[in-house]
């Protein structure tokens, strides 16, 4: 039964070398101290055991037996250096009737004074936690979250016949004091995937910078990113703590190794502050964070998912299982959802558990310091005042990998007298041949974008909508079709269709040149799209969510 235990409540458990800084180990059940005791014998430092009671309700004779023989292995420590808890008061007498009088003290969580009045149900055959609501029942697979996060915003109740360790569980985490995880000071936590661009750790940014500029001035949070991306140097320029990591691939290491790897580095990582929420921009939750999340002495963070939309069809629609593990889910909104042919693009009937989603605004990326005009913008470009210009921003690897793409847009261009200014990426290699190309590589690109008469992009969500609410020029979305990206056809289809941009689909690069021809003409008369949608930024409507969220202790209603 000690899996179950709500561990993360108590700050410096560690089944094995105890809170950093200190020389003393707690162990979460006697079954745990027993299988390591004979290795501990010699060794000096306070050890602290749980006594936990049977988690079958027959099991008498195994509690029994145990404590029989933690019993004779106790005369072998020092005076002193054993101490003995429990969860509850009954579990105190029946240890110390079986324990020859050894003291043992009750842990006790605190007040069940408690402010919410939402309840869930924990049902032991199924080692599930479930929600009630109007969609019916939504399980939580016990095993995989944290006793504690799930008390911090429910009652938990127990449903049939249940143990005295289950009992002794749920009373323990109801007596929390909801607020007591809580650092004066809320600290966020970013986690940023390795993805194909730059879009997790842009809206990651916009979203950072939000929460900073709605928090009050005496109460600005604190808030740090777990970086996988190449890009990582950009977040550290603009100012949040980074913790630069390597995935599996980067190391050429086996998954099962790196799994068990990060899980380690991160536990460590989460004890040494009381996090309010970690937050996490994928298309999944990854095992390694879940293990993490529900280890002991990790404050038992709230669990925060943005999930954007236009998942490609062939999505496994299974991944949205994963919103029943987090305690909100924060939907950037897209401009071309009503295109969306993925499992994002319909309801899904996956258990949402606790968690409430929370459909935003498109979030895009403010520069700092403001969009430059078009004059300042050139000469901090170091662009020619007077020429027709086109920014062609296509992704990482462009410049490395597609050099009939390049002569294909230079020709159209040269034909119409406009000239090309190439996008480099962060995460791009420098190219080995670009003489007669010009190249630029600054970020972010929106600061500048009013530099240009035309821009030619991808149509991923960061791009997509920073250019359509962003610029009044032409625009020429170029989608890139990878496995690992969003439907970036038919979010540029969808624009297209709308007349906010016009679409080169270069499968193969046979679409028609004459798409091009036509854009470019376009740009040499500068041309001004019409009716491109006008909307607020969704960056601070989920720093307002975030800030509620944590302020209540409840989830934001759907």
């Amino acid at each position: 039964m000690q899996n179950r235990f709500p561990d993360a409540i108590l700050h410096d458990f560690d089944e094995r070398s105890g809170a950093a800084g200190t020389d003393s180990a707690w162990f979460l059940s006697q079954h745990v101290f027993l299988a390591e005791a004979a290795s501990l014998i010699t060794q000096p430092g306070q050890i602290n055991i749980v006594i936990r009671q049977p988690d079958v309700l027959s099991d008498t004779d195994g509690f029994q037996n145990e404590l029989g023989v933690l019993n004779e292995l106790l005369r072998r420590f020092a005076k002193g250096q054993v101490s003995l808890w429990a969860l509850s008061d009954d579990t105190q007498k029946m240890a110390e009737g079986e324990l020859n009088g050894l003291a043992i003290e009750v842990l006790h969580s605190g007040s069940a004074d408690r402010q919410t009045e939402r309840t869930v149900r924990y049902i032991t055959d199924r080692d599930q936690f479930v929600v009630d609501t109007d969609r019916g029942e939504q399980p939580i697979p016990a095993k995989l979250v944290n006793w504690a996060r799930i008390a911090r915003h429910c009652l938990i109740e127990t449903a049939g016949m249940a143990s005295g360790d289950v009992l002794d569980l749920c009373t323990f985490a109801n007596g929390l004091p909801q607020g007591a995880l809580r650092a004066s000071r809320q600290h966020y936590l970013f986690i940023t995937p390795n993805g194909v661009g730059m879009g997790h750790l842009t809206r990651q940014l916009a979203i950072a910078d939000a929460l900073m500029s709605a928090a009050a001035d005496g109460a600005k949070p604190k808030i740090s990113f777990w970086c996988y991306s190449r890009a990582a140097g950009i977040i550290q320029a603009a100012g949040y703590p980074v913790i630069l990591r390597q995935t599996a691939q980067h190391l050429g290491a086996e998954s099962d190794d790196w799994e068990e790897w990060e899980t380690a580095s991160f536990t460590t990582f989460l004890r040494s502050d009381a996090f309010s929420a970690v937050l996490i921009d994928s298309s999944n939750i990854s095992p390694w964070l879940m293990n993490a999340l529900r280890s002991a002495g990790c404050h038992a963070p709230d669990l925060v998912w943005i999930r954007r939309g236009m998942w490609r069809p062939d999505v496994d629609p299974a991944k949205l299982a994963d919103t029943a593990l987090c305690n909100l889910v924060l939907i950037p909104g897209d401009l071309a959802g009503e295109a969306d042919q993925g499992p994002t693009g319909r309801p899904h009937d996956f258990s949402k558990g606790l968690a409430s989603e929370v459909v935003t605004a498109p979030v895009v990326f403010r520069p700092r310091n403001g969009v430059l005009d078009r004059s300042a913008a050139r000469r901090a470009l170091k662009l020619p005042r007077f020429r027709r210009l086109c920014l062609v921003s296509l992704g990482g690897d462009t410049l490395a990998a597609t050099d009939v793409m390049h002569k294909i847009l230079s020709d159209a261009a040269k034909a119409e007298k406009v000239d090309l200014v190439w996008a480099r990426s962060p995460l791009a290699a420098i190219p080995s041949d670009s003489d007669g190309v010009n190249i630029r590589s600054v970020y972010p690109m929106s600061r500048y974008v009013q530099a240009f008469d035309g821009i030619i992009s991808a149509a991923g969500y960061n791009s997509f909508h920073e250019l359509l609410l962003g610029v009044d020029c032409p625009v020429l979305f170029i989608p890139t079709a990878h496995a690992k990206m969003d439907d970036q056809p038919s979010r540029a289809q969808f624009a297209a269709s709308q007349g906010w941009s016009d679409i080169w689909e270069s499968d193969g690069l046979s679409a028609p040149r004459s798409n091009l021809r036509t854009f470019f003409a376009k740009v040499w008369d500068k041309a001004r799209p019409r009716g491109r949608p006008r909307v607020v930024n969704g960056a601070d409507a989920m720093a307002d969510v975030l800030l509620t969220h944590l302020r209540e202790k409840e989830s934001v209603d759907d």
